[in-house]
């Protein structure tokens, strides 16, 4: 039968939510409640699932910022912001992304 969210005789409910943008088989909210990927925005989205290609601050410019971001984790393979090829790391490859975007505005 139907439930109601105020029925006297439910004690405990559970939410359960399946959203993984990335695609990794893990359930983001908890990627980025344990900090192993980046939410700067606080929507609880993946930065990576809703970010310009390059835009890795979600400033809504690709620019310096950004690159400052890529370089800091560079050759991390575990970086949370800066693959944006997705090959594991952050190298030369994203670089040229980014400078290939460089410049845009996004929003």
């Amino acid at each position: 039968h139907d439930v109601q969210v105020n029925d006297p005789q439910i004690e405990h409910a559970v939410i359960e939510w399946s959203n993984d943008c990335n695609g990794d088989g893990i359930v983001d909210y908890g990627q980025i409640i344990s900090g192993e990927l980046a939410d700067v925005d606080g929507d609880n989205i993946l930065d990576s699932c809703e970010q310009e290609i390059g835009d890795l601050d979600l400033s809504g410019m690709i620019d310096g910022a950004d690159i400052a971001l890529l370089l800091a984790y560079w050759g991390n393979p575990n970086a949370p912001v800066g693959d944006l090829n997705g090959d594991g790391t952050v190298n030369g490859v994203d670089l040229a992304i980014l400078l290939a975007n460089w410049g845009v505005i996004v929003w």
